[in-house]
């Protein structure tokens, strides 16, 4: 049984809401698997290597008047600008975002122990999708370089 709702989510950019979004994502950190498997070996081991933190993306109804959100996210992809001030909203308090310091854990965030470096992302896509029956949608992709932390 789900313990968050969703109608208290939010995705902010600098602090200010994201304006019309209505579903955000995060698909998490993976890692490349190395292969340590040697001669003689009969079946293929492997050992955690490097880190990827995956993507970010959120979506919801387009607003072209929403100037430092939506408009703003379409200028740091055109310009290619690091975002460091994204905060993705679990609820009204606590959000994920980029880590900026190299010395942050959250013992409540699972993340006791795990060296940390700053962090950024990029937006790396955007979509919009008119229908002649439902309101315009936009949607957003976020590389992450490094991980998010929960705050």
């Amino acid at each position: 049984m789900g313990k968050m709702k969703g109608t208290a989510a939010d995705v902010k950019f600098g602090g200010t809401a994201v304006v019309g979004m209505g579903t955000w994502n995060w698909n998490g950190i993976t890692a490349n698997m190395l292969a340590q498997t040697e001669f003689g070996d009969f079946i293929e081991t492997y050992k955690p290597g490097m880190k990827e933190g995956g993507n970010v993306g959120f979506n919801g109804l387009r607003d072209p008047a929403d100037s430092t959100g939506q408009e703003l996210m379409k200028k740091l992809w055109l310009n290619g600008v690091d975002i460091t001030s994204l905060q993705l909203f679990l609820d009204n308090t606590s959000y994920y975002e980029f880590c900026q310091t190299a010395g942050y854990w959250d013992p409540g965030a699972g993340s006791t122990g795990m060296g940390t470096v700053a962090s950024w992302g990029n937006v790396s896509a955007f979509d919009e999708t008119q229908d002649k029956s439902d309101m315009m949608k936009v949607s957003f992709t976020i590389k992450v370089s490094g991980y998010l932390v929960l705050v």
